[in-house]
């Protein structure tokens, strides 16, 4: 997923497939005040609560047509 970082307006790419676990001890992250765009957080939001509870809403499955059509 694409978004930008506020402190360049630069473009960055957000890997799902690189997802790691965070331990629970306060050393094991960093907070630096970044945050997604509202509709970075949309997106997220959908995925999550697909992978909670299989609900589709209106983003992912455009994804995914769009993902066919790309390379099919």
């Amino acid at each position: 997923m694409w978004d930008e970082l506020p402190h360049t307006s630069k473009e960055s790419i957000l890997r799902f497939d690189q997802i790691q676990p965070l331990g629970t001890h306060y050393q094991s992250s960093l907070h630096l005040n970044y945050k997604l765009t509202a509709a970075a957080m949309e997106v997220i939001n959908e995925w999550f609560l697909m992978l909670i509870n299989g609900s589709q809403g209106e983003i992912l499955p455009e994804f995914r047509e769009l993902m066919a059509e790309l390379y099919m």
